[in-house]
Parts: C-alpha cells; structure tokens; sequence
C-alpha cells in the first residue's frame, strides 16, 4: 500500500530533473532514473552531472504532499507524527536523542 501511494507521487518525476531541498538547501540533485521503497526507507537511482549513478537513501515520511505538479513535499515533522494528539507531540518534543539526523522535525522538498 505504501509502496503504490509512493509511486503515484514520484513516477511524474521519472526521468526529469530533480532536486531534494532541506532547509532551502540542496542535499541531492540530478535526473532520477529509478526509486524502491524497502523496508522503511526509499531508495532513489539518481545520475549526477558526471553520468554517475547515486543512489539516494532516504526514510519513509509521515506525510507526502503536492504542492503543484514541480515539487512534492516529503514531511517529517512530530505534528504529523503525532497525529494532533498533544500529549504525544510534547513527549516527543521533549525527549532526548542520543542519534541526531537532518530528517527529524523537518520537511523534504522535491522539486522538478
């Protein structure tokens, strides 16, 4: 199910330019050639300006979004992961993380 719902999002970005922007910064850029999702991760075959193939590992979001047909929003913030329920989203606010990662509490733009 996840699986397919990730495939209606991204195969209109098959074969295009793309950029993945975190915090208004690129963090991974060139045409995608393929993705999978395994597990809890999506795994994206994209080529570099150098013709080299990448590949670009990222985790399953709590929330994906279009914005418009250029850019999808793959969302990782503790509000969609906690659902509106407040009590959840403030242990989670206030817990500690002994593992930092870019991803947590942010949001992902993928855009053609």
């Amino acid at each position: 199910m996840i699986a397919e719902y990730i495939e209606y999002f991204f195969k209109p970005f098959l074969q295009s330019q793309i950029t993945f922007e975190l915090n208004n910064k690129s963090i991974k850029q060139g045409k995608l050639i393929l993705f999978d999702v395994k597990d809890f991760h999506i795994f994206f075959n994209i080529e570099t300006e150098q013709n080299r193939t990448k590949q670009f590992i990222i985790p399953l979001p709590y929330e994906l979004a279009v914005i418009d047909d250029n850019t999808i929003v793959l969302d990782y913030t503790i509000e969609k992961l906690s659902g509106g329920n407040r009590d959840l989203f403030f242990k989670l606010k206030t817990t500690s993380r002994k593992k930092q990662t870019r991803f947590f509490d942010t949001k992902v733009y993928c855009k053609k």
